[in-house]
C-alpha cells in the first residue's frame, strides 16, 4: 500500500479522490439519508450535487479530498478549501454513509486530514457542525477537540491548529459556539457548490 493509501479495515482503503471517482462520490451524496443530508448541508435539498463532486474530485494547491473506499465504492469523503483572503486557513467537512457510520471512518479521515493541513502548512482548520450533531461532536470532543456550551439549532465553528502537537490524535481546538450560521451562508443551508461545505457528519 503506497504512503498515499491508508487501509482503515481489511476491506477499506483511504486515498486521495480524483477525476475517476466523480461518479461514486456524487452517489454517496445523494443517497445520503435526509437526516444525515441536513447535517451536512444544514437543509435536505441540497443543490447542484454534480458540481460538488466535481469540486472534491479537483486535487490543488488550494482543494485537498479524500476518500474511503470499500472495493470501488466511496463510502466517505473529508476534505478541506484553502480560503481566498487566508492562504494558511481552510474550511473543511466530512460525509460518512450512513450504514458505514460508528465504524471511525470519518475521525481516520479528519485526523489523515490534518495531517496532510500541517505538512502543508495550514495553521488553521475550520469546520461548521449543528450543535444537533452531537454523535460528531462527541467524537472530536474524544478526539481532544474543546467547544463551549451551545444552544439548541445553532451552529458550533470548530477550529483546529493543525502546527500543534496532537498527542495522542487531538489537537489544541478553539470553539465559539455562539456563532449561527454565518453570513455568506444564508439560513437553511449553503450553496451545494461548496466544496468545503460547513458541517461534518459521521464518526
Amino acid at each position: 500500500m503506497s504512503a498515499e493509501q491508508r487501509a482503515v479495515s481489511p476491506d477499506l482503503v483511504i486515498r486521495p479522490l480524483g477525476p475517476q471517482d466523480e461518479d461514486s462520490v456524487r452517489a454517496l451524496h445523494e443517497h445520503l439519508t435526509q437526516r444525515d443530508t441536513y447535517l451536512r448541508f444544514f437543509t435536505v435539498a441540497p443543490r447542484r450535487v454534480d458540481e460538488l463532486a466535481e469540486m472534491l474530485c479537483r486535487q490543488d494547491d488550494r482543494h485537498v479530498s479524500l476518500g474511503a473506499f470499500d472495493d470501488a465504492a466511496v463510502v466517505a469523503v473529508a476534505n478541506y478549501t484553502v480560503l481566498d483572503d487566508d492562504v494558511a486557513s481552510a474550511e473543511c467537512a466530512v460525509a460518512v454513509s450512513h450504514p458505514m457510520q460508528h465504524h471511525g471512518i470519518g475521525t481516520a479521515l479528519l485526523q489523515r486530514l490534518v495531517d496532510i493541513a500541517r505538512a502543508r502548512g495550514i495553521r488553521r482548520l475550520s469546520a461548521y457542525v449543528l450543535s444537533v450533531n452531537t454523535t460528531m461532536l462527541q467524537v472530536l470532543g474524544e478526539l481532544g477537540w474543546v467547544r463551549n456550551g451551545s444552544e439548541p439549532g445553532s451552529v458550533v465553528q470548530v477550529d483546529i491548529a493543525p502546527a500543534d502537537p496532537l498527542g495522542n490524535g487531538g489537537s489544541r481546538v478553539a470553539v465559539d459556539s455562539s456563532l449561527r450560521v454565518p453570513p455568506d451562508r444564508p439560513e437553511g443551508g449553503p450553496s451545494g457548490t461548496s466544496a468545503n461545505g460547513p458541517s461534518v457528519v459521521g464518526p
